[in-house]
C-alpha cells in the first residue's frame, strides 16, 4: 500500500507484494545534541548545542530560561570571488537594545566558521557553514568581555565534540 511506518531508529517501508525492509538512516542526517554545564566567571552556566544540516542552535543560560533569541547568518557581499563575507544578526525575540547578545552571536558564529575551515582546509570561505540561532540569558553583571571569551570557548568545546 506504499505507506511507511517510522520506528525510533529504523524506517520500515512496505512495497506492494514485498516484505518489510528496514532502512537505517545515515548518522550524518540526524541532528546532534549536546548539553553541558560549565563554570563561567564562577557561575554555573548551562549550554545546549544542536546541529542540524542547515542550522546550529546554541542555548546559553545562567538563570534557567532563555530571554533573547538571535539569528546570525554569513552572507555573501556580492564580490565575484566570494572571499569576503559579512555576518548579519537579527534579534528575533527579547530586548532589542542588547548589543552584548548580538556580539556574542557574531563571535560564536565566527569561531564556529574558523573551526570548520580548520577541519576542511578547503578555503571555501564558509560557503557551507550553517546559520546560527543563539538563545542567551546571562546575569547583567556577567555581560563582560571576559565572560564573552569564556562563553565562546565553551561553545567551541561543545561544537568540536559534535563533529562526527
Amino acid at each position: 500500500d506504499g505507506r511507511s511506518i517510522i520506528a525510533l531508529d529504523y524506517c520500515f517501508l512496505k512495497m506492494p507484494e514485498q516484505t518489510w525492509t528496514p532502512i537505517k538512516p545515515c548518522s550524518f542526517s540526524l541532528p546532534i545534541s549536546l548539553q553541558e554545564s560549565f563554570m563561567v566567571n564562577g557561575i554555573p552556566t548551562d549550554f545546549s548545542l544542536e546541529r542540524f544540516s542547515d542550522k546550529t542552535v546554541v542555548l546559553i543560560t545562567q538563570i534557567g530560561r532563555i530571554g533573547t533569541y538571535i539569528a546570525c547568518t554569513l552572507e555573501d557581499n556580492g564580490l565575484i570571488d566570494g572571499s569576503t563575507k559579512s555576518y548579519q544578526t537579527v534579534i528575533l525575540l527579547g530586548p532589542r537594545n542588547n548589543p552584548f547578545a548580538e556580539i556574542c552571536a557574531r563571535q560564536i558564529h565566527e569561531h564556529i566558521r574558523q573551526f570548520e575551515l580548520g577541519l576542511n582546509c578547503a578555503g571555501n570561505f564558509g560557503a557551507d557553514i550553517p546559520s546560527l540561532l543563539l538563545g542567551i540569558t546571562l546575569r547583567a553583571e556577567e555581560q563582560t568581555r571576559e565572560c564573552m571569551h569564556e562563553l565562546i570557548t565553551c561553545v567551541v568545546n561543545l561544537y568540536s565534540r559534535s563533529v562526527i
